[in-house]
């Protein structure tokens, strides 16, 4: 799955986002290799009649990203030639694409950006859009995108905007020939797009192809040469299937086969998130991707967050803390309801397993985007779930349930029979909270106790019961997706058995524990569940895996979860875009036979919290954050440089999650990303997790739930600095004169070494 780029289709219209919105849709070598395959891709695709470029957030594109500008400081003339060159076959990719492209310009075009529009057939813009050849003011200037700015506006606009990098407006670029219409209003710009896709699709898809090839082959073709060369396009064209079903349909008055009378089922045309952080970024790129308009909601600390920045709206929950703001559904429902929003997704943790809130949505006219309240209210309860799924055939756990307030010398009993260590477990929440470990019986009123305290002060229900406790249990979960058609189907599996205090640090999959044989047994019961309470929508059904390979259903998930990217990066399905599929009643995209598992994927959270102090939460300002950058890397991020971590919430800073043709190519990926990861500003758990993944117990997938309890990982001393770290530092501080320019007009702090938080750098 790409990370910066996506394709979306809906009636013969691919529509390609940039969805780097946070750092305004800029250009690095990740995505100019992903626009260059999506045009590739859609070249080849008979399916598609008409290709929109558009962008998700406040710009369309703002040139070169300044990340790769930091590095091209240091390139050798060989190696920008072979930079420029990745550019240039991006831009020939959507100027030979053979569907018709248009560029839907709604914010700034810089640079680069400007390139891409020129590259586009058509283009239809926002009159106050921004437009700049702004390369000059650097020191450098538009070669790669010369020839394409060059035919759509002539030479004497070229030269102008070209040697004075002049902004100009939507007006001016469409007077000058560089995009084909302008509009007041960004809510214009789909209707004119929609006339454009409309007539397209009226016409004859090799038609159109030919059309385009021919256009750009006469251009400086001798005129004696010209004859023969559109005498024989347009005779190919004739005799062909295409021309002579068109020639016919035409006498006959009659359409022509190409032209298709099916619709689509409606998609929503506005929703709301209900999250924060990388969750909310996540969501929004994909809807966004999918021609939705997306509304953001944030608190006083999160007014300036990137989930608010790419965002087509944004509102205030005034206050600081999640009880005052993202757990408010109440103010939640009435922003989406003043403002048009026609469902709201939860992401995950807040209100996405609340059955209230759910319910309150529905009650509103607007579609959660998840399971029903009542699929959601009876997970929620892991008594009425175990009871449910052992009456379907799933396995569980042995233990007893009784009534959940039962007293101490009854669960005393009942713990006798089971025989230690049993499990103390709350009936309701989850994250470990209201769980305890019992070893003997002289531990159990306690553990009872405090159990009932902690589950009743969690999530209002004090209700507990009795399970067998596993010692050292894999946790393998299995995600399943529905739909209202009764399909039911599953995406693999997912290892997640490394944590701390029942809290996921590492996902992959396939897990390197689980036979073929297992699988398939284990994603029968998980579909068989999923039947079982007529579940819809994305979720998950865990189970644990004991030593001798048989497994015991622990909770169902009723929401997205935070390690999906691993399904999505083996798979190849955006899970996002299915929810919404799903939640607007259209059926599942794929079907069971469709999903095929491909390579290897891990994730690795990256928290901002000092693993030698115990985890605890670092907060602060982030003076340098770099997300590693690479073939089959995907970052989640919830913040940029800038960002302030603040002690309100989770302290998830992102999620970096790699792909490999192999596990042992996955994890050297991850090895390389997580060294090229520098976070400034806060204490993160970045050397934690590479010490993590290069424990010989992990590298051979010995893990288990309580593997981190039972093991020391160890990352580097942070006490003296690497004897790398200080040659470099005194190498940089020699030419940071140097690099003070084009670069130092673009950012305050070039990098670690020009940044005054305290850092140390990573061997």
């Amino acid at each position: 799955m790409a990370q910066f780029v996506g394709t979306t289709h809906q009636d013969g219209v691919a529509t390609v986002t940039l969805t780097r919105a946070e750092l305004h849709n800029a250009f690095n070598e990740v995505v100019i290799e992903e626009l260059t395959r999506a045009f590739r891709d859609l070249d080849q695709d008979v399916k598609t009649r008409l290709v929109v470029l558009a962008a998700a957030g406040k710009s369309f594109c703002a040139g070169a990203d300044i990340y790769w500008m930091k590095r091209m400081v240091d390139y050798t003339f060989e190696e920008n030639v072979a930079d420029a060159n990745l550019m240039a076959d991006m831009l020939r990719a959507i100027r030979e694409c053979s569907k018709p492209v248009v560029a839907r310009v709604h914010g700034a075009a810089i640079g680069g950006g400007v390139g891409l529009v020129a590259a586009c057939d058509m283009a239809v813009a926002v009159r106050s859009v921004v437009f700049s050849l702004s390369e000059v003011r650097l020191g450098i200037l538009p070669a790669v995108i010369s020839p394409y700015v060059l035919e759509k506006i002539g030479p004497g606009a070229a030269r102008r905007y070209g040697v004075t990098a002049e902004r100009f407006d939507g007006t001016e670029a469409k007077r000058i020939g560089l995009i084909s219409e302008s509009v007041e209003t960004p809510e214009e710009l789909d209707p004119w797009i929609a006339g454009i896709a409309k007539a397209v699709k009226g016409n004859g898809p090799k038609a159109v192809a030919a059309c385009k090839k021919i256009l750009s082959d006469v251009t400086g073709v001798p005129w004696a040469d010209v004859q023969a060369l559109t005498t024989k396009r347009i005779s190919e064209l004739r005799v062909s299937e295409e021309g002579q079903d068109g020639l016919k349909a035409f006498l006959e008055k009659r359409k022509p086969g190409w032209v298709s009378s099916e619709e689509s089922p409606l998609m929503f045309k506005k929703i709301l998130i209900a999250n924060r952080g990388e969750i909310a970024v996540r969501i929004t790129r994909t809807v966004q991707q999918m021609g939705v308009g997306v509304i953001a909601v944030f608190s006083d600390p999160d007014r300036l967050a990137p989930h608010v920045v790419c965002a087509d709206e944004a509102y205030a929950l005034a206050g600081e803390s999640a009880a005052d703001t993202y757990l408010r559904g109440d103010k939640i429902i009435e922003i989406a309801k003043q403002h048009g929003a026609e469902a709201i997704h939860p992401g995950y943790g807040f209100l996405s397993e609340n059955a209230a809130f759910a319910q309150a949505c529905g009650d509103a006219g607007l579609t959660f985007i998840g399971p029903t309240p009542e699929v959601i209210r009876s997970m929620g309860d892991k008594l009425t779930a175990k009871k449910k799924f052992e009456q379907a055939g799933v396995p569980v756990v042995p233990g007893w349930s009784g009534a959940g307030d039962d007293p101490v010398y009854v669960m005393r009993g009942e713990a006798d029979r089971i025989g230690y260590p049993v499990l103390v477990k709350a009936a309701a929440g989850g994250g470990g909270k209201g769980m305890r470990v019992v070893a003997s019986a002289e531990e159990l009123a306690a553990a009872i106790d405090g159990a009932r305290h902690e589950a009743g002060a969690a999530f209002g229900d004090a209700r507990v019961f009795l399970e067998k406790f596993i010692i050292r249990p894999r946790h393998v979960e299995i995600q399943i997706f529905g739909d209202t058609h009764g399909n039911v189907v599953h995406l693999f599996e997912r290892e997640c058995s490394v944590q701390r205090r029942h809290q996921k640090i590492v996902e992959e999959s396939p897990s390197p524990a689980v036979s073929d044989s297992l699988r398939e047994e284990m994603a029968a019961a998980a579909v068989r569940a999923a039947r079982a309470i007529g579940y819809t929508g994305a979720g998950t059904v865990e189970f644990m895996v004991d030593d001798a390979g048989s497994f015991y259903f622990l909770e169902v998930n009723t929401r997205l979860q935070v390690e999906h990217p691993v399904t999505e990066m083996i798979t190849g399905c955006d899970l996002v875009a299915a929810q919404l599929v799903v939640a607007s009643g259209g059926e599942l995209p794929f079907s069971q036979d469709d999903l095929q598992r491909r390579g290897h994927a891990i994730e690795c959270r990256i928290y901002a919290e000092d693993a030698s102090r115990g985890f605890m939460p670092s907060i602060g300002t982030l003076g340098v954050y770099e997300p590693p950058v690479g073939p089959n890397i995907r970052v989640d991020s919830g913040v940029v440089q800038g960002s302030s971590v603040t002690v309100h919430y989770d302290p998830m800073l992102a999620k970096l999650v790699v792909w490999g043709a192999s596990r042992d190519e996955s994890l050297a990926r991850m090895r390389w990303a997580l060294q090229r990861y520098p976070i400034l500003g806060v204490t993160t758990n970045v050397d934690f997790l590479q010490a993590l993944i290069e424990h010989p117990s992990f590298v051979k997938g010995e893990v288990h739930t309580q593997f981190l309890d039972e093991t020391t990982v160890a990352p580097p001393s942070t006490d003296d600095p690497p004897d790398e770290a200080l040659i470099a530092g005194a190498w940089a501080l020699s030419r940071k004169s140097k690099r003070r320019g084009a670069a130092a007009e673009l950012t305050t702090a070039a990098g670690p070494w020009d940044a005054g938080a305290s850092w140390r750098m990573t061997r």
